[in-house]
Parts: C-alpha cells; sequence; structure tokens
C-alpha cells in the first residue's frame, strides 16, 4: 500500500481522471477502499491485542493532525516507514534543509525579501499581478504561490470576489491539533535518552478524546521527547543535552500564561521522572516556549493549529483534500500543509513538486525524475 500511494496518490494533483485507470491502482482497489473506509484503530486491533503493539502501530496518527480512532487505516502505511526505511535526520539539523534550499536558490538569483509581511495579494480581471507587502511595496508577478496557512490566504490576503474558499468553507473543516513545544538546553548528559522518545499514556482512547473530541486539555498526556544531540554533535555543547518537547494539544483553543507555564512544568516533571534526575529543572541553561498562540501571530495559523493544516481524516484526504489551485484567480497556487498531499515535512517538499507539475502542466502520477528550471519552465 505504501509503494501504491507513492506512485499514484502522493504526487497526483489528480487534474485528470487517467490516475484512476492505472492497472496498478485497480488491482489493489478492494484492499485500497477497505483501509479507507476502515479507521487505523480498527484495523490495528484486528490483528493486535496488547495495548504496546497498538500504541507502536497507531501513534503516527498525531504526526497525521488526527486521532487513529478517526484516521483511515490507509495511515497503517507510515509503519512501513518506521519498520522497514528508518528515520533520517539531516546533517546539522532540520534547519541546514532550509539553508540548502536558499543556496539552490542564490544560485538561480533567487531574491529573499526577508521581514517582509505580504498584506495581499493584487487580483486584476482574475488575473493575480503581484502582491502588497504591509510597508505598501507591491511585488509584480506573473504566478503568486503562497506558503503561508492556507485559510489566512484565501480570507485574508485574497479579495472577497476571488475567494475560492471563503470563511463559510473551513467551518466544516477539522484542523490539525495545536501544541506546546519547549525546547531545553540542559547541562549535563541524559544517557537513557535516544534521539527519539515517545512516552504513551494508559488512558490511549481518552487521551485522543480529549484532544478531538471533547477539546480538552488531558489530564495525563503522551509526550515525544527529542534528544538531537545522540545523533547531531553540533546540536549541543559537549557537557550539554539538547532537549525538544512536544505535547499535542486540542486545536481552537489557546493558552493564558498561567496555563501554559503550568503545562511547561509539567512537562519538565515528567521529563525529569523519565531521566531520573530530580535536579533537572535546575540544570536548564535556555528554555524557549512556543505555544498555540504563537502558531497565530507568527504564522496566522488557523484555529491555532501546529502542523500548518487539516487533519488527515478521509474526507480531507487525497483527492478530498484542498486543491492546491485557486479556482477563481488562474495564476494563484498554494503550497505547503494545507493542501495536497498533506501535513509533515516530507508532503510540504512534495507539495512544491506538485505545484511545479500545475504549473508546467505535467499530469504524471508518480514522482519526477526531473525538473526543467528556466525560462522552458
Amino acid at each position: 500500500m505504501y509503494d501504491l500511494s507513492v506512485r499514484s496518490i502522493l504526487y497526483n494533483n489528480y487534474d485528470s481522471l487517467n490516475w484512476v485507470f492505472q492497472w496498478q491502482l485497480i488491482k489493489q482497489l478492494p484492499s485500497f477502499l477497505h483501509l479507507a473506509t476502515t479507521t487505523l484503530d480498527d484495523y490495528v486491533s484486528r490483528q493486535f491485542k496488547d495495548i504496546r503493539l497498538k500504541q507502536i502501530l497507531e501513534y503516527h496518527s498525531v504526526f497525521l493532525g488526527t486521532s487513529p480512532y478517526k484516521a483511515p487505516a490507509i495511515y497503517s502505511l507510515m509503519s512501513t516507514l518506521d519498520f522497514n526505511s528508518g528515520v533520517y535526520y539531516p546533517e546539522n539539523g532540520i534547519y541546514s534543509l532550509v539553508q540548502s534550499l536558499a543556496l539552490l536558490g542564490d544560485k538561480r538569483h533567487v531574491t529573499y525579501k526577508t521581514s517582509s509581511a505580504v498584506s495581499s495579494i493584487v487580483v486584476s480581471d482574475g488575473l493575480a499581478t503581484g502582491v502588497c507587502l504591509e510597508s505598501g511595496e507591491i511585488i509584480a508577478a506573473d504566478v503568486v504561490i503562497s506558503a503561508a496557512d492556507l485559510h489566512h490566504t484565501e480570507t485574508s490576503l485574497l479579495p472577497k470576489k476571488y475567494q475560492s474558499y471563503p470563511e463559510e468553507y473551513w467551518k466544516n473543516k477539522e484542523p490539525s491539533p495545536s501544541a506546546l513545544l519547549i525546547s531545553l538546553g540542559i547541562k549535563g548528559k541524559l544517557p537513557n535518552l535516544e534521539h527519539h522518545n515517545l512516552y504513551f499514556v494508559d488512558a490511549w482512547k481518552e487521551n485522543f478524546a480529549a484532544i478531538y473530541g471533547s477539546f480538552t486539555i488531558p489530564e495525563d498526556a503522551s509526550l515525544y521527547i527529542c534528544k538531537p544531540s545522540a545523533t547531531d554533535k553540533t546540536a549541543a555543547p559537549d557537557d550539554a543535552e539538547n532537549i525538544f518537547i512536544l505535547l499535542p494539544l486540542p486545536a481552537h483553543k489557546n493558552l493564558s500564561n498561567k496555563e501554559t507555564a503550568g503545562l511547561t512544568n509539567r512537562c519538565i516533571e515528567q521529563l525529569s521522572i523519565v531521566t531520573n534526575s530530580p535536579n533537572i529543572a535546575s540544570r536548564i541553561i535556555t528554555k524557549d516556549i512556543v505555544g498555540p498562540q504563537d502558531f497565530a501571530t507568527r504564522f496566522n495559523a488557523w484555529e491555532y493549529n501546529s502542523l500548518g493544516g487539516q487533519s488527515h481524516v478521509l474526507s480531507q484526504s487525497a483527492f478530498f483534500r484542498t486543491p492546491n489551485k485557486s479556482k477563481k484567480v488562474q495564476n494563484v497556487y498554494y503550497v505547503g500543509a494545507g493542501t495536497n498531499p498533506g501535513v509533515g515535512l516530507p508532503m510540504c517538499l512534495i507539495s512544491a513538486e506538485l505545484v511545479y507539475k500545475r504549473v508546467c502542466d505535467i499530469r504524471t502520477t508518480g514522482p519526477l525524475d526531473h525538473v526543467v528550471i528556466g525560462k522552458s519552465a
């Protein structure tokens, strides 16, 4: 199913029905339909009873922005990455990927304007002519591609008459969850942590029901704790550790300063327990907290969501997901987690390839072998 998804679904703009008539897809259609209409938890529960095995096979639904009790079983394909492919880490951290992409642009004479907020996309007679910055400067353009939050782009940057997905559209959509992100520099070593550490609560179903059902902060919540300094020696000094804690939170909900401080202390206490380090709070050298309000103010995140887009329930997956092209402005495109194929860094990179296909009218369904850069594109 993973191979089928890569060949026929992930790299697909669904701008032609030809993809439906691929023999490899037709062959697997009964299995595909079964997995699409079964929840991930139902699928896993039919094969495994031990809660620990179920958690290992279901936890990744969080990174799809949804619950295993709502995500279609097709997303069990992510276990292929866990168990067959492994998890990769770029040298010198994730930000090195941003630097590499910027360097590629430099070589192609790309001009970057940072710290330049866009106030609107300028549209005339159904055609985008550029973008207007908050400073009042207008930058002319033949094509506008927005990597901003898709809800923000549609409801705030485009004139109302040119909104393909106005506010009304989003009332029936489910956002991915919010989160509390805690970055810590800690003096001394924490040898019993791996690079990736997952701590699951026993109240597995209740945890997801709180975040995705009642939109309340669970009393006991599963945590992801990352120690990149386990792999990357540049991530921290020799006598220190770089620690990152992710606590999933419900969307739609902002936190007060008091709530943020309380949850942060709770997470640090949990870190103290799992690392058997009772004095860990006194060893914190640096601390950076990102919460729901930060996602809203820094990234214009819809409903305070932390993953950049809609959750991956069936009705918001694949050809049901919001397309990457405006229906009302012929040269406006969307890239990132809000559109196809979905949330997550790999998906966002694939979304860039899909926009390239749109602009160049390439209608193949799999990954491209090469791209053409220059006037001919």
